[in-house]
């Protein structure tokens, strides 16, 4: 019984470092299912997840833990993500001079990041 929660994440460097999925109710500080899988491109299921409206976060070493709002029924819900190393300011996957320039381009307004 429960809805699954499935997708694809997308991350950066090392493809032994975990990456962690987390569900988190509203409200509440510790994870209600969590899963953790490997590579750069990993999928990931959870299943048997009570309906409702969960903070889902995505985490793996040295890059940046992203979160999103994710509704689970008594069907399967896809949800993919993508984390960034960070210091990846223009998300190419890498950390070099480039961040930088971009990162000064939006200081100085000639450039904004979004």
């Amino acid at each position: 019984a429960g809805g699954t929660l499935s997708g694809t994440v997308k991350s950066y460097n090392s493809t032994t470092d975990p990456v962690t999925v987390q569900l988190f109710k509203s409200g509440s500080s510790a994870a209600a299912y969590n899963t953790t899988v490997k590579g750069n491109s990993a999928s990931y299921t959870i299943s048997g997840i009570a309906p409702g409206t969960y903070t889902m976060k995505v985490s793996k070493k040295n890059h940046v833990t992203r979160e999103y709002s994710v509704t689970v029924s008594s069907g399967t819900k896809t949800q993919n993500a993508e984390i960034r190393l960070l210091g990846d300011v223009n998300g190419d996957g890498r950390v070099n001079t480039m961040d930088c320039t971009a990162l000064f381009k939006h200081v100085n307004k000639t450039k904004p990041l979004w």
